[in-house]
């Protein structure tokens, strides 16, 4: 067993017989999972995929056949014997080998076991300041005995509405947080926890905004911002606003937050001067000569230039 690895979906196998490459597809979903903190897409493969266990269920041409490939796998060999499997199965390795029925030998090998190298956040977290500079001369250097931020959560804070606004990051939570905001309306974000809180150079806090909600998209990067970062949006849109210390954690749903920036709007109804809400359709009877006050409902707490764009009319 020495020098091998344990084979995971998405493995490249190959037919000594077939004109092209294909993938381990593992069946089944009561199955465990290696090289994958989530546990939702490297399942092991194992002795008992058989038959089609590929995506295309294809190797192209087949040179015994003369035809198009359809494998038909009924067994495999030199799999890993000390450990049985849920499914009653034996881990294949990258030494396994598949017999096919149409070939009649073990012809199906591995080219790559479909592992790949993944830093966990537990990882990160022992980083040095000195390894950090040895993996990455261009990043930051923390001050003399401080140590790159770990940021562990985040706020945002909009202080300008009638009932400011303050939203906590997920903190271990697997939902990421979010929040609304009117166009041009501003926001403070900041860094209210760390994993080396006594530690941190928190001048070397990062920040980046990602112009959707996931990790996924354009982003702008802010090095060096510090823990406190404000910040307005001229346009409407999905957006997403996290802090990190260094570039292997900023795909940490802890130290992020979702904003979505959209025109504020008038709601379908209105209050008058006793502050009772009620509907615009309904309407609202009062005593003729009595005076009146009406206002206006916004989806969110109304700026200046909010109120300037609102007529009335009495008809």
């Amino acid at each position: 067993m020495a020098e091998q690895h344990f084979v995971v979906q998405g493995a490249l196998c190959n037919c000594q017989f077939g004109a092209s490459p294909d993938k381990l597809k593992v069946s089944g979903t009561d199955r465990e999972y290696i090289n994958d903190i989530d546990g939702a897409q490297k399942l092991i493969g194992s002795s008992v995929d058989l038959g089609q266990p590929f995506e295309a269920k294809t190797f192209g041409s087949c040179s015994v056949t003369r035809s198009t490939c359809s494998p038909a796998v009924t067994q495999w060999q030199d799999f890993y014997k000390n450990v049985t499997l849920t499914n009653g199965g034996k881990i294949l390795t990258e030494k396994s080998k598949a017999i096919c029925s149409v070939g009649g030998a073990p012809c199906i090998s591995f080219t790559t076991h479909g592992q790949t190298a993944e830093v966990t956040q537990q990882q990160v977290n022992k980083v040095t300041a000195g390894a950090m500079s040895a993996l990455n001369p261009l990043a930051a250097k923390p001050e003399a005995g401080k140590e790159i931020p770990k940021i562990k959560q985040i706020q945002a804070d909009v202080a300008g509405r009638k009932e400011p606004l303050s939203e906590k990051s997920g903190s271990g939570k697997s939902a990421v947080t979010s929040i609304n905001l009117a166009v041009n309306e501003q926001a403070e974000f900041k860094v209210i926890a760390y994993y080396n809180a006594a530690k941190a150079d928190k001048s070397k806090v990062n920040w980046k905004l990602i112009k959707a909600h996931g990790f996924q998209g354009e982003s702008e990067s802010y090095i060096g911002q510090g823990e406190k970062f404000s910040l307005s949006f001229e346009a409407p849109g999905n957006y997403r606003i996290l802090a990190y210390g260094n570039e292997a954690t900023q795909n940490d749903t802890n130290c992020c937050i979702d904003i979505t920036v959209l025109f504020n709007k008038l709601k379908a109804d209105f209050t008058n001067d006793a502050s009772t809400t009620r509907s615009a359709s309904s309407g609202l009877r009062v005593r003729r000569g009595s005076p009146v006050t009406v206002k206006a409902a916004y989806e969110l707490d109304p700026t200046a230039e909010d109120r300037k764009r609102v007529y009335m009319q009495v008809t």
